[in-house]
Order: C-alpha cells, then structure tokens, then sequence
C-alpha cells in the first residue's frame, strides 16, 4: 500500500462507500480493500458490510473483528449480534460487553437479552403476540413494522420469526444476513429454512 498517497486512499474510500450505497457490493470490496489494509477502522467496517451482503460471512467476520480491535464500537456491537444469532452465545456476550465498556447505549440491553429465558411462559406471550402482530403488518404490506415484530418473535425463539428475517434479508439482497436468520431458524428445528440455504448457495 506503500504507493498509495493519502488523497488516494481517501478518494477510493469515498468511491467505495458510493459503491456500497448503490448495493454494488463486488465494486466496493474492490475499492475498500485497500483503504482497510492500510488500517482506517471505518474502511474495515464498511468492507465487512459489503462482505456480509455479498453472502461472504467469514470473511466479514475478519473485518468487522478488525475495525472492533481498530476502535471501531458500532463493530464491537454488530459482532455481538452476528455471534449471538450464529450461535456463539459467549463471543457474542463478550462483543457486548467490549462495546458496552466503549459507551455504546444498545449494547447493554443487547448483553442482558442473552439471558432471556426462551422456554419461559413469558417468552410463549411474547412470541405469539409479536408474531401475531407481525402477519398483520405484512397482510398491510407494512414491512417495516412486520420485521420490528418479527426480530421481537426472534429474540423470543420464535423459529419462523427468524426464517422471515433471512426472507426480508434476501428481499433487501443482504445474503449474508439471509444466511444468518436462515441458520438461526434451522438451529431451532424449521425445516424450511435449510431449503433456503441450499438455494442461496446455488446462487452465489
């Protein structure tokens, strides 16, 4: 990187993050790259994003790792999220905590949701409300107030909450959240879920 001058850095950076607003996501891995190998944390961040959407989630992970480890809290934050949803229930409770430690203000709701209990008679409310109000939403067409109730459902354990998450994940192009939501719903026995996987990686 040595023969890229500053003003070149940053006119690529500022070209890739254009690249990464229009959804041209191969464009803005391209131009990102080097900016974030040259050690600016907000580069590494947007580079995870475009890595996360073009269904490329290892390799996300790497760089969202790295902004967080650069200062990067919004990274810290997202990794917590990207782990609990994988999965990684303590990777993901230690990302939270690093951010919250770093002053992000969601974080420390984030890290006590961890501990809901799933199987509580409370949970049960909560999904069937949330879900319930979900499919209203999207009867109306009211996708946003439908995906607010679903990740409600989610976060409740609701399995085919999740499932239209990673639904609403591939509408948006977002491949690797679809991927994560689908995992996530298969994790918690829904079985259409692995179709949806298996599709999405015959497309890529």
């Amino acid at each position: 990187m040595a023969h890229l001058d500053e003003n070149t850095l940053q006119r690529m950076f500022d070209a890739g993050c254009d690249a990464l607003e229009r959804g041209a996501n191969d464009q803005a891995i391209e131009l990102l790259q080097p900016v974030a190998q040259w050690g600016a944390s907000v580069a590494m961040f947007n580079l995870a994003i475009a890595l996360k959407r073009r269904g490329d989630l290892n390799r996300a992970i790497e760089w969202y790792t790295k902004a967080a480890r650069a200062g990067d809290v919004d990274a810290m934050a997202y990794l917590g999220w990207m782990h609990r949803w994988l999965g990684a229930t303590d990777e993901a409770a230690n990302w939270y905590r690093e951010a919250q430690r770093h002053g992000h203000q969601q974080a420390g709701p984030a890290l006590a949701a961890l501990a809901f209990d799933t199987t509580s008679t409370a949970a049960q409310t909560v999904r069937a409300t949330a879900s319930m109000a979900a499919r209203a939403h999207a009867q109306r067409g009211s996708m946003e107030l439908a995906t607010q109730s679903w990740m409600t459902a989610a976060e409740s354990g609701d399995a085919e909450s999740m499932y239209q998450l990673g639904l609403a994940a591939e509408q948006r192009r977002d491949l690797g959240e679809a991927i994560l939501w689908h995992r996530a719903a298969s994790r918690a026995g829904f079985a259409q879920a692995d179709a949806r996987l298996n599709f999405i990686e015959q497309q890529r």
